[in-house]
């Protein structure tokens, strides 16, 4: 379909074993470094094209996203990404390592660039095409134009109710709060997203619902050895870290699993409804781009996998100097948390890197959002 409608593809970059961890290391081609910083991920799984876009190598690039596979990616590198609702943009030829025959959460196909206006360029182009000639499972909906005709009701959310974000992050966000503030085009209402126990492991149970054997099987049909960030994923430890370590499912399982997230995604309609918002405003990830072979969590990203809505992330900043550490009794959820927390070593170490937002709309109401993201990077980056 990017051929019909005029891409010219000249290059193919760089995903992790598996296509499931946030550092993008095989045994294929190697690692792809951070262009900012050598000694950190440049994301995954579409963590190759997020650094050849940083390095302006590209204007624009295609990922998948199951669990923030195209936004950590834009987190690591100071891109855009957006991750579309699923089936909207053909997703048919890709090639992922889900369980076939399975339809729990499914990955989305959608942009990466350098601007914000490339991203909406290619979502449009794709909808005005004849989708459904490409993909026979494909969504099929007319793009639609769409312009803010009031003003923008933005939920503000600090955190994902998992972790605390690090100092960079907090300032990152409050700095695209304050210049939205500012505007009279938005008004900033903060918030606290629901309690919905549980659907973290949920997410989890959907990515293995044949516990880790699917993905041993397509690693033992080649003899292949794990790389350090699929280790660090709990693949063969059994224990339940990260999305590749969670135990075989039951028919009746899988029902009650769809049944919870039916729920969750009901408590989430009326979040969105009851406070009149047009996208909510929060952190991608607690924290930067990591050290190598240390991003095992998506809790910020994948809870919008988990429900299907768009989401985008804009780049606001980078690390600064005055991002000094702080004592980890700010770290609000637990153990987990203090642990994540304590990642963060200061400015020293994680100088320049990218600071981000994202901004999260209805499920299927994409150009809505494409329409609201254009709207606030314009004001957080003064385009």
């Amino acid at each position: 379909m990017l051929l019909d409608l005029g891409a010219v593809l000249y290059c193919k970059t760089n995903v992790p074993q598996t296509v499931m961890t946030g550092d993008s290391d095989n045994n294929v081609f190697g690692r792809t470094l951070n262009p900012r910083n050598a000694s950190m991920t440049a994301g995954g799984s579409t963590g190759g094209e997020g650094a050849l876009l940083a390095l302006r190598g590209s204007v624009l690039g295609v990922g998948t996203d199951i669990g923030g596979s195209i936004r950590v990616p834009s987190i690591c590198n100071g891109i855009y990404g957006m991750k579309p609702s699923a089936g909207l943009i053909p997703h048919g030829g890709t090639r992922e390592l889900t369980v076939p025959g399975t339809d729990g959460v499914r990955s989305s196909v959608g942009p990466m660039a350098t601007t914000f206006r490339d991203c909406a360029l290619f979502l449009k182009s794709i909808m005005q095409a004849d989708t459904w000639k490409y993909d026979s499972n494909i969504i099929s909906l007319p793009w639609r134009d769409l312009k803010a005709s009031k003003k923008l009701r933005i939920g503000l959310v600090e955190d994902d109710g998992f972790y605390t974000p690090v100092p960079p992050v907090r300032r990152g966000l409050k700095k695209a709060v304050d210049k939205l503030q500012q505007s009279n085009a938005v008004e900033i209402v903060p918030l606290t997203l629901p309690k919905s126990n549980g659907w973290y492991d949920d997410l989890i149970s959907y990515f293995t619902l044949m516990g880790n054997e699917h993905y041993l099987e397509q690693l033992n049909r080649t003899g292949e050895p794990l790389v350090p960030s699929v280790k660090a994923l709990g693949l063969l430890s059994g224990e339940k870290t990260f999305l590749l370590s969670g135990e075989k499912t039951t028919l009746q399982r899988f029902f009650d699993l769809n049944v919870r997230r039916a729920e969750v995604a009901r408590t989430y309609l009326r979040f969105f409804r009851d406070n009149n918002l047009d996208a909510i405003l929060m952190p991608p990830a607690p924290h930067t781009a990591l050290p190598l072979d240390t991003w095992t969590t998506v809790t910020s990203t994948g809870l919008w996998n988990y429900l299907d809505y768009p989401a985008v992330v804009i780049p606001v900043d980078v690390v600064a100097d005055s991002d000094s550490i702080d004592g980890t009794s700010n770290a609000k959820y637990g153990h987990h948390d203090t642990e994540l927390y304590k990642r963060y070593t200061g400015p020293e170490f994680y100088k320049g890197l990218p600071i981000s937002v994202q901004l999260v709309g209805y499920r299927h109401q994409d150009e809505a959002l494409a329409a609201t993201a254009g709207v606030l990077d314009s004001i957080i980056n003064g385009e």
